[in-house]
C-alpha cells in the first residue's frame, strides 16, 4: 500500500477555513466524541463521502496531514523533520 501525501493546500484552523469544514475531493471531515473505557473522552476524526448521523464538520488537526489510499484520503500524524 503506498502513502501519498496530499498537494492540495490545506487549512489547519477553523478561522482559516471561515467556519467551513476540510473537503478532499468528495470527502469531508467530520469530528465525534467517543467515550474510552475508563470514561475518558476523546475526539475521533473521519473522512466521509455523505453527512454521518453523528459528528460536526472539522478542520484539519495540527500535527496532522491528509494522505491519500485507494479507499480514500486519511489522516495521520506528520513526520517530524
Amino acid at each position: 500500500m503506498t502513502l501519498a501525501t496530499a498537494q492540495l493546500p490545506l487549512a489547519t484552523d477553523p478561522q482559516a477555513l471561515g467556519g467551513k469544514q476540510a473537503r478532499i475531493g468528495e470527502y469531508g471531515l467530520f469530528a465525534r466524541s467517543v467515550r474510552e473505557s475508563g470514561a475518558r473522552s476523546k475526539t475521533i476524526y473521519f473522512f466521509s463521502r455523505v453527512t454521518p448521523l453523528s459528528g460536526v464538520p472539522a478542520a484539519i488537526p495540527s500535527g496532522y496531514e491528509v494522505v491519500h489510499l485507494a479507499t480514500g484520503p486519511m489522516l495521520r500524524r506528520k513526520r517530524r523533520a
